[in-house]
Order: C-alpha cells, then structure tokens, then sequence
C-alpha cells in the first residue's frame, strides 16, 4: 500500500495540480518526524519570511499519525508542491521524491546533522528498504554541508549529482554565533530547570540504532551508571534522538541545551559537531564500538574526534569527574577548521542567496 501510494497516487495528484502555475514566491517547510517546526529549520524559517516569501507548513509526524492523517497531509503536500516556488526540508521527507518536479521548484535539503561521520543513507547497507526502487533523496537543488570535506560524504549518501551538495554551512550552526541566544537559551534553562542552578550540567545525548526507518533507543546503562555515581553536584539531562523518541520531552531542545552544558556525553551522534563551536568537554561513550562500525562504518576516522573516548563505565565516571582535564582546544580547534569550514554564522544567508538568485535566474529565462 506504501509502494502504491508513493509511486502512483503521489504523482497523479502532482501532475494534476501542476497545471497550475507556479508561485515563485511560495515556499513549503516540510518534515515528516515532528508536528512543530524542527529546530534545524526555525533560522531559515525567519529569513525567509523577512525576505517577503510566502511560507506554507507541512508539518507532521508519519510515524506516530494514523494512516488516514498521514495520507492526507501528503495529498495537501502534493498538491502545493506541484505549484511551489521553492520546498525546504532538514529529514527524510518521501513525497518530494515521489514525481519528478516542475524545474521552477528549487527544493533545498538543510538536512539535521552537521560534519560527516557516521554513514547514512546509501552509504550503508541498511538505511533504505530493499523494495525502495528509486532515489529517496531525490528532486533536490541543494544540500547544505558544513565543510568542504563533506561534499563527497553526502554527494555518495544521496547520490546527488555533482554541485547539488554545496559547503555553504548549515542553518542552524549560525546560533552558535549568537550572544543573544546564549542568554537567551540561559534565561530559559534557569526558569525550567530550577533545581538546576548551582549545579554542573552533563548532557546525555546517544543517536538512535537500528535504522533511520525502525530506529531504536540506545541501552541506558551508563546513564544510570553516571547518576549514582556522580552525587548531588551534577545535573544530569537525557535527550534521546528525534528518531528514537515521539515528541520532544524537554522545554528546549537538544541543540539549545548545548549552550548551558559542561559535558556532553554522545556516541555516534551528529550533534556533537554542534557542541564543538562551544569549546567544552565531549566524552564519546562507545561500549558497542566493534558492533556498531562493522555495521555502519564512518566517513571520518572515529579516533579523529576530539573528544574523550570510553568504553566502559568506570571509564566514562572517571571522565566526567575529570571533565576540565579532557579539553583539548588545539584539537577542537583543527577539527572545525577541517570538516566545519562553512560554519561561520552566514550559513542561512548564504542559503538564502541562492534561493533567490535561483528564482530570479528562473524568471528571466
């Protein structure tokens, strides 16, 4: 029924509803993982609607909505797609990929994770469905990475011809670059997390396993672990991967919460790039090393990273009580200049520059 409704139904409303023309000023945010705007895209969301564009929301959850409400949000996508001027995505998002679109519509990935680590996509054996016929990732104008050595990671994980995936930054990266956030974030971090103050803050953040499709949450030994271990003088916050979860449980999300974290303990996870601009401590608590690249695999050598690397939980109790010991800023400092080159602050309007000169280039043709 999936097959049928994706490479049937999908497009025989597109082609339809493309005898319209298209409205080069209106722009669909979509994502199929949240039912608010995911925060990779709430930058772009902004300067887009400064700039004077019309912005229309297609934002669900698939996986957690019934079958009815999910076909029919894809028949709404599909209807204004077909005369859309420009489509924003951060995710997986499949009705894009359903047809082939109209040239006039510029549909831009911001995708949700910087750097290139961990393989994805069609770099892997496991991310897309056997019976998945066509390119998941198709129909895009534009993938934004965070560094130049990441065009070929993403270029062979989407197999996007060349000059779709650009090292123009990413979107979100730019808060990092942003005193007022900083404070901002704090404000709200110490009006929701009161029994907080006074206390150091480690950030429990694990990607998911499985697959992007049937995601898992990741075992909480270690977690349970730390908090027997560490005493009444840290504050101890887990925030699992979207795919691994049904709504957000905190009141800020992970990327904010990294403003007001001493240590973050992650694994394989992406937001670790995120948390490199702050210059803190990051411990990468890995016990399923050996299992987990064998499986998947990187694009960047593991060892690279500059963080602490444990694997058993003596290991990781040792290392956060160490905290101030484990930062190595000349490591963090060439580890941005190498695979976060883009990530200057500018990255949305970067984006935002060839969206336009992308419409107006359209226009005169």
């Amino acid at each position: 029924m999936k097959l049928a409704v994706q490479n049937l139904f999908l497009p025989a409303v597109y082609l339809l509803f493309r005898l319209r023309p298209v409205d080069a000023n209106k722009i669909l945010l979509a994502d199929a993982h949240s039912h608010r705007v995911p925060y990779s895209m709430r930058r772009m969301e902004k300067k887009l609607i400064e700039a004077g564009f019309v912005i229309e929301y297609h934002i669900s959850d698939y996986q957690a909505d019934g079958f009815f409400s999910t076909f029919k949000n894809m028949l709404r996508f599909m209807k204004s797609y077909a005369t859309a001027g420009g489509v924003v995505l951060c995710d997986n998002f499949l009705p894009v990929a359903s047809c082939r679109k109209r040239k006039e519509t510029f549909v831009i990935q911001l995708w949700h994770g910087g750097g290139a680590l961990k393989k994805f996509g069609y770099s892997t054996q496991d991310d897309i469905p056997s019976y998945y016929k066509s390119n998941v990732f198709r129909n895009y104008s534009l993938v934004t990475v965070s560094g130049k050595r990441c065009v070929e990671a993403f270029t062979e994980a989407m197999r996007q011809p060349q000059g779709v995936v650009q090292p123009l930054g990413i979107s979100r990266m730019d808060a990092c670059f942003d005193a007022r956030f900083a404070k901002d974030v704090r404000q709200r971090f110490e009006k929701s997390y009161p029994e907080a103050k006074g206390k150091k803050v480690l950030l429990w953040a694990p990607t998911f396993r499985g697959t992007a499709k049937e995601a898992k949450k990741y075992r909480n030994e270690g977690l349970d672990f730390l908090k027997k271990d560490l005493g009444e003088d840290w504050y101890i916050i887990n925030s699992l991967h979207p795919h691994a979860k049904l709504e957000d449980e905190h009141p800020l999300c992970t990327e904010e919460l990294l403003a007001v974290t001493d240590v973050l303990v992650s694994d394989y996870s992406s937001i670790i790039f995120d948390y490199l601009f702050y210059k803190k401590t990051l411990i990468l608590y890995v016990p399923d090393y050996q299992e987990y690249s064998g499986l998947r695999g990187f694009y960047t050598p593991f060892g690279e990273l500059p963080g602490k690397i444990v694997c058993n939980k003596k290991e990781l109790s040792e290392a956060v009580l160490n905290y101030k010991e484990e930062v190595d800023l000349e490591k963090i400092e060439h580890y941005l200049s190498k695979y976060l080159d883009a990530c200057d602050g500018h990255a949305t309007e970067r984006i935002l520059t060839t969206l336009v000169s992308a419409r107006e280039n359209k226009r005169k043709r």
